[in-house]
């Protein structure tokens, strides 16, 4: 349990830094040819980063909650765990995916012109270029609101912490995420992150 909570502890660190830094979209709420060209190779290594530390840091919070509801509550954290985890997978993936796609387009083996319909055709390809990140973005919610009713009826937390865990990762579905006041959004649900890593791991300590 102590490697487990280190884990969601770096992780959740991390997923600030990822937010905080995240490159925005230059042309409201889409990409560019010539906001990517520039940052081609930070585009790629930290959507990466971003993908690889949202799936680690979510299978682990998901095993630290099902730790916590070992009887009562946990039909909810056996559903919101699997959940968490099939969206983590496909956030993933997704993420990957996108890194890869904007990464090759501007590639300086293209001619602008060549490059810049590239990213064009992707920019107004909505649904294959995020149709893998939005569903594994909602299963996640929707896993740790499931997570964080079980943690409600399993009464190993204080109430705050499922109460700010489930309403923080909604509220990321519906506001800004990236930049410095997207620290608001994530801050709470790296908070109630860590709480449920510390009390599994206090749970674990004391058996």
């Amino acid at each position: 349990m102590t490697l487990l909570f280190a884990v969601i502890v770096l992780t959740s660190v991390a997923g600030l830094a990822v937010g905080l830094w995240y490159p925005a979209p230059d042309a409201g709420d889409r990409y560019t040819y010539a906001g990517v060209q520039p940052i081609r190779d930070f585009w790629w290594a930290w959507h990466v980063f971003a993908g690889v530390n949202l799936v680690v840091g979510v299978t682990a919070l998901a095993l630290a909650g099902l730790r916590l509801v070992p009887s009562r509550g946990a039909v909810w954290g056996t559903v919101g765990a699997s959940m968490m985890w099939l969206g983590a997978g496909l956030y993933g993936v997704g993420l990957g995916g996108l890194a890869t796609a904007y990464h090759y387009a501007t590639s300086p083996v293209l001619d602008r012109a060549s490059g810049m319909a590239l990213v064009e055709a992707l920019g107004t390809d909505f649904a294959r270029l995020y149709g893998i990140v939005l569903p594994g973005a909602l299963l996640v919610a929707l896993g740790t609101v499931a997570l964080s009713v079980a943690l409600w009826r399993a009464r190993t937390v204080p109430r705050w912490v499922p109460i700010v865990a489930g309403i923080s990762i909604l509220a990321t579905l519906v506001v800004e995420t990236s930049g410095p006041a997207g620290l608001l959004a994530e801050g709470p649900v790296a908070i109630s992150s860590v709480a449920i890593g510390w009390h599994a791991w206090r749970t674990s300590a004391r058996a």
